[in-house]
């Protein structure tokens, strides 16, 4: 919240709290037959608010000068209770003061004797606990703010983790992605050299549209599909007919946004992991279907389920971080062997 805004609500605060504040005990006192109304009582009332006003902002000034909000909880205790007293003492000494110079005989009537010592103590006694209640709310404030301005803070420190790790992630994606594509062309030269050029064409323009997309932190699905639809075709170049693959799309979902080239990551997973190691080649089904407000993936290929020493390999492990930080928990991640198929199954919300 900006300084100006902070001002503004504390002078506020200050004028409403204690207008109330002193209009109550105006009210009480005339209900008691204690005081008169009279022109005079609103003058004095109006100096008595501006008093009160002028004193705890002298409080809040000493509070922030020597920096109270920084020291232990005994150490603003026990200031605070000092303050509250030296202060009533100087709100004493104004009142009585205010109350000779405008003549107190037509404000309040029960004060038609002298001003006394034991009605001064009386009078800061009850002033003390009054500024004690001022500053506890005040202090509560400024620790709630305190609080807030550093939950902003960790928020931010946050952001830009996610921030950096993303960057880092993404950039695991590229040179993994470029090259596995390299040498599937590498094999193709020794048996097609005609495909192997179409296969460099299709690369050079997968490469192009992966390198844009993928600075972004989140792209649209029928963008990402270009991509995966370029990378099957450009495999089957090379596998030929031992790649059978069928792409299922509800077309509700192609605005919807997810991580860059995260789909074709799995596929790529898919194809090096699953039907490559097949001797006949397998099936690659790609299904993306809208459930309400979530999108379901679903990525299933021959092959069998084979984690190196138990752990996940790169591409699984680096979807999974980037769907944690930009979804969160709403994200579900899951691979599993069904039969003689490789399922990844994700479910995120739909981003627009």
């Amino acid at each position: 919240m900006p300084k100006n805004s902070n001002s503004i609500i504390y002078w506020i605060a200050q004028l409403s709290g204690w207008g109330l504040f002193h209009s109550v005990v105006i009210l009480l006192l005339y209900l008691f037959g204690t005081i008169l109304i009279t022109p005079k009582l609103f003058i004095y009332s109006f100096f008595v608010l501006l008093i009160s006003i002028g004193v705890t902002h002298l409080i809040r000034m000493v509070i922030i000068r020597f920096h109270w909000l920084n020291l232990s909880i005994l150490d603003i205790i026990w200031r605070s209770f000092f303050a509250a007293i030296i202060f009533s003492c100087l709100y004493e000494f104004l009142e009585y003061s205010l109350t000779e110079l405008i003549n107190k005989d037509y404000v309040v009537e029960s004060l038609d004797k002298a001003y006394t010592l034991s009605s001064f103590i009386s009078g800061v006694f009850f002033s003390s606990i009054l500024f004690s209640l001022w500053q506890s709310f005040y202090y509560a404030y400024l620790f709630i703010e305190k609080s807030r301005k550093q939950e902003i803070r960790n928020l931010q420190f946050e952001a830009s983790r996610n921030e950096i790790e993303l960057k880092n992630l993404r950039a695991q994606i590229n040179p993994h992605f470029l090259f596995n594509s390299l040498n599937s062309i590498k094999a193709l030269v020794e048996i097609n050299k005609f495909e192997a050029k179409s296969a460099i064409t299709q690369l050079s323009s997968l490469l192009r549209k992966s390198m844009h997309l993928s600075k972004s932190k989140l792209i649209l699905i029928k963008e990402e599909l270009e991509i995966v639809e370029t990378y099957i075709s450009l495999e089957k170049i090379r596998f030929e007919e031992r790649i059978q693959s069928t792409i299922s799309i509800d077309s509700d979902v192609l605005d919807c946004k997810i991580p860059p080239l995260m789909i074709q990551t799995l596929i790529e997973n898919s194809i090096k992991h699953g039907i490559s190691k097949e001797i006949n080649g397998g099936v690659l089904k790609l299904s993306i279907q809208k459930s309400g407000e979530l999108i379901k993936i679903s990525i299933k290929n021959t092959g069998s389920l084979y984690l190196v020493d138990g752990a996940e390999g790169i591409g699984l492990e680096n979807t999974k971080k980037r769907l944690g930080i930009l979804f969160g928990d709403t994200a579900k991640f899951k691979i599993f062997q069904k039969d003689d198929l490789v399922c990844v199954e994700i479910q995120i919300e739909c981003k627009n």
